[in-house]
């Protein structure tokens, strides 16, 4: 093996598909805990199910568009470590990236909350943080499997295919 073929076959791909991956499985995440934990807080307040209706609603499509606003920086930061080959510093790296991207955009979000102007605000934004940061480092392994399968399955040949090339070569 040649030191280009080292280098190449070393390197963590971050292609648009991975990025893409990344980014809807860190979304799905999200959203799934925040839904639970909006059904849990105002549940437990008696509030009317139509506000957890409209809360989960709302989280679901802002986190989404804050997602993606941010895939830009996960997709920079997968080029950056593209040649580094050991995934957990990867899981590391996105989890300060989901951590730190979201603390500005959950202090600004804290002001809709009931933990408003309280001392619990603090802790509210950090946990959230820290499992922003756990969602994104999970989109991220769950993008070097999927990656993984898709290389898997293209060294794999469908039966179809080997039917057709057989049927091709026959003429």
């Amino acid at each position: 093996m040649t030191v280009k073929e080292q280098d190449a076959a070393a390197r963590t791909p971050f292609a648009f598909i991975d990025v893409t991956v990344h980014t809807f499985t860190t979304w799905g995440l999200f959203s799934a805990a925040a839904v639970i934990y909006w059904g849990v807080e105002l549940s437990s307040q008696s509030g009317p199910p139509s506000l957890t209706v409209f809360i989960s609603s709302l989280t679901l499509v802002t986190s989404l568009a804050l997602v993606w606003v941010g895939s830009p920086l996960a997709w920079l930061l997968g080029r950056i470590l593209q040649n580094v080959s050991r995934k957990w510093t990867h899981l590391a790296a996105f989890w300060a990236l989901g951590t730190a991207a979201s603390v500005p955009i959950l202090w600004l979000g804290s002001a809709f909350t009931p933990y408003e102007n309280t001392s619990q605000a603090v802790f509210w934004i950090l946990g959230a943080a820290v499992l922003s940061g756990l969602c994104s480092a999970a989109g991220r392994a769950i993008a070097f499997a999927a990656r993984r399968r898709r290389e898997k399955r293209a060294l794999i040949p469908e039966p179809e295919d080997v039917l057709w090339d057989d049927a091709t070569r026959v003429r």
